[in-house]
């Protein structure tokens, strides 16, 4: 039965996931009649194919201005249609890069150092644990300024019969900004992953995102074992070298809820001391691999360790319903929350239809409310 999950999931998500090398952009939309994200305020480089994000771009993780800079930074994952080797790839993962803003809603991409244009990719040998595809995970600034970030990866060896399946997790220092990145993980040359995998949790370990608290980090990643997918947690008390303490974080909902077939990713933020808010990607009943996607909210009293859906638990943001536009109309999903004084900015990524790709959008909630109707679109 497992095997025959695997081979759903690796046919059945294709029209959401996949990244073409084809594409049409997905562009501005008819006026609706509430507030919209009419516009995706990051779309694939389609006008420069040879680009690592040519085809998709997802998953933005985006940091305020540090100390002393004046940009908004956003890294984020995508493709040109093909994994490391050419292989095409399940998922909109491959490689990572920046974009810089002075408002973070208006972005101008910045070309890496490595070949195509990326900043962060799979390592050189494709059989590696992560070096057939990558993607960043969650980008954390020091105190001396060197940025951190948590990847996810995985290789060419096959994992339950499939490659690119197996996923870990991964960290990765940059001193410049976040233009290059040095691997830092486990292991005497720093390239092994620092969280693996674990069959009694799922196939995967994968999406880290990190609540970084005086005494101890917590990572906040998923799972899918099969037929649900499902949020974790884990505690490090060496910067994230190391991790600890595994447990379930929150389970798929109940019956007939929006998640109820799983949680994917999401994002988490400190809201106090030990309390914090997540907002997460949620699948239906409406089949394990081609349920509708949605996001609801969940808090935590408990420094992230577990978590409580917010108010009746139903979702607060649906593809294609105001105040997402019509380009999100397949899917929406990779939320990432940012505190921006009073207000939350909940970045994601979505998709039209089969014959566009992923692109990256923006909701502001000017009361730092997360509930369905306080969030606007700002394109």
């Amino acid at each position: 039965m497992l095997r025959v999950a695997i081979v759903l999931i690796l046919a059945q998500t294709t029209d959401a996931l996949v990244c073409k090398g084809s594409i049409r952009r997905a562009g501005p939309v008819a006026a609706m009649t509430e507030p919209s994200s009419l516009a995706p305020v990051l779309s694939p480089s389609a006008d420069r194919p040879a680009r690592w994000d040519s085809a998709c771009v997802a998953n933005p993780v985006v940091l305020k201005p540090g100390p002393g800079e004046d940009r908004w930074k956003m890294f984020y994952y995508g493709n040109n249609g093909n994994w490391s080797d050419g292989t095409v790839g399940f998922l909109p993962t491959g490689t990572s890069g920046l974009a810089e803003s002075a408002d973070g809603v208006r972005w101008t991409k910045v070309d890496g150092p490595r070949t195509d244009g990326s900043v962060f990719g799979p390592a050189d040998d494709v059989d590696a644990w992560d070096g057939l595809h990558t993607g960043v995970g969650d980008v954390i600034r020091e105190d001396d300024g060197s940025l951190l970030m948590f990847y996810f990866g995985g290789g060419g060896k096959a994992a339950n019969g499939y490659r690119g399946l197996g996923m870990q997790i991964g960290r990765a220092r940059s001193v410049d900004g976040g233009r290059s990145w040095t691997r830092c993980g486990s292991g005497a040359d720093g390239a092994g992953p620092v969280l693996e995998a674990r069959a009694e949790e799922g196939l995967f370990a994968s999406w880290p995102r990190i609540l970084r608290y005086d005494k101890e980090w917590v990572m906040l990643y998923h799972a899918f074992n099969g037929t649900h997918w499902r949020a974790f947690s884990a505690t490090s008390t060496d910067a994230g070298l190391s991790w600890a303490d595994r447990r379930v974080a929150l389970d798929a909902g109940p019956a007939g809820a929006f998640d109820e077939t799983g949680v994917g990713t999401r994002s988490v933020i400190q809201r106090g001391d030990q309390n914090a808010l997540m907002v997460y990607e949620g699948v239906d009943g409406g089949g394990t691999f081609s349920g509708t996607h949605r996001l609801g909210a969940a808090t935590s009293s408990d420094g992230g360790r577990t978590w409580a859906r917010v108010g009746d638990g139903r979702a607060i943001v649906a593809p294609g319903i105001a105040p997402l536009g019509a380009w999100t109309a397949q899917v929406v999903g990779t939320p990432y929350l940012v505190a921006d004084g009073d207000a939350l900015r909940l970045y994601h990524c979505a998709k039209q239809n089969s014959e566009t790709n992923m692109s990256i959008g923006l909701l502001v909630s000017e009361s730092g409310d997360v509930a369905a109707g306080a969030w606007r679109g700002v394109m």
